[in-house]
Formats: structure tokens, C-alpha cells, sequence
């Protein structure tokens, strides 16, 4: 039997060796600056590996753009939590290196508090992020079908946060892990889709 990781990883060269995708990039020396964001917590970290090893979901995404893009991609990473909010030069610093795309949980600034709650940081979190940084935005999750499907949860955002309008996208994954298959191609693919690397 062919082990997991090497069957997703194969999934995903021959998806980006397919006609039509060979990678391109219209970033700075051809090269694209991702800053990936995401909370430390039991109830965000997908995979239970990661959590106990002390690793995010964006250690796991970190790795799939490496094996995805190569040198193509710049990664970086940050752990986030609600005091962001109370030390504002934090969004600074996690920008400072001008990303071409910021990559978020829609439970980057997870709080205990409520769903709610979490929602509303995300919400604040992005508008603070727009204000400082030309980046485009990619933010993921599951089960947005709960809350309306994830054309009404882009909407939702463009409304609360106009500034990002025509710079936000949303990537529903259809598994809560990053050791199957199809999250590692939904990722990938909503990364090349919004960097242009895979026409």
C-alpha cells in the first residue's frame, strides 16, 4: 500500500505538471511572499500531530506550498491570538517583509468566548491587516454551508471590511486535516488561483 504522504504528494505533482499549469508568477523576481496565520489552540490546530508537537495549521500549509511551489514561494509564519489586538505593532511586524498573500484561518484570532466572537476578530484582524499591507488574501476553513455557504461568508467580510474587496478569497476545505488529499489540492490550487501559478 502506497503510504498517505506520498500519495498526496503525488496527487499534487501531477496536478501541477498538467497541461496548462505550468507555474508563472507575477511577484517580485518572480518569487511570491505568503505570510500564513493562524492560532496555537486545541480547538483550531486540525491535525493532532501538529498540537502536541506545538505546530499550527500553518506549519502544515507551510509545508504542503514548499513541496507545492519550491522556490516559487516565500514562506513565513505567524501564531495568533486576540492579543494581537491589544499591541497593534504586532500586525505590523508580521507584514513588515510586504507579502504578496496572507493566508488566514477563519479562526486566526480563535476565542474561547463564542464562535461569534471569533468571527468578529477575524473581521477586525483583516481590516486591520488591509490598512497596512497590499497584500491579497486567501482564508479557509470547513463547513461554511452552516453559516450560508462561502459566497455569503466573502460577502459578509466585503461588507464589514470594504478595503479588501477585490483582494479576498475563501477556500472551503472539504476535511478538517491537512493529511488528506483533498485539502492539500484545495490549498494549493486557492494559492496558485490567487498568485497566478498555475496559468
Amino acid at each position: 500500500m502506497i503510504p498517505v504522504k506520498a500519495w498526496v504528494l503525488g496527487l499534487v505533482s501531477l496536478w501541477l505538471l498538467s497541461p496548462g499549469l505550468a507555474l508563472s508568477s507575477n511577484c517580485t523576481n518572480n518569487q511570491c511572499a505568503v505570510l500564513v496565520l493562524d492560532a496555537p489552540f486545541f480547538e483550531t490546530v486540525y491535525d493532532r500531530e501538529r498540537l502536541l508537537t506545538g505546530q499550527t495549521n500553518a506549519d502544515a500549509i507551510c509545508d504542503i506550498l514548499r513541496r507545492a511551489f519550491g522556490s516559487r514561494v516565500k514562506l513565513m509564519s505567524r501564531s495568533t491570538t486576540p492579543l494581537w489586538f491589544n499591541d497593534i505593532s504586532r500586525f505590523k511586524e508580521a507584514t513588515s517583509a510586504d507579502p504578496d498573500l496572507i493566508l488566514l484561518h477563519t479562526s486566526a484570532f480563535y476565542s474561547s468566548w463564542s464562535d461569534a466572537q471569533t468571527i468578529q476578530n477575524l473581521v477586525t484582524g483583516l481590516r486591520y491587516l488591509a490598512d497596512i499591507s497590499r497584500a491579497k488574501f486567501l482564508i479557509y476553513g470547513t463547513n461554511f454551508y452552516l453559516i450560508g455557504g462561502a459566497g455569503w461568508f466573502r460577502e459578509s467580510l466585503v461588507s464589514a471590511v470594504p478595503q479588501v474587496k477585490d483582494r479576498v478569497s475563501i477556500v472551503e476545505l472539504r476535511a478538517r486535516s491537512f493529511e488528506v488529499a483533498t485539502s492539500v489540492l484545495e490549498i494549493s490550487q486557492g494559492v496558485a488561483r490567487v498568485l497566478d501559478l498555475g496559468n
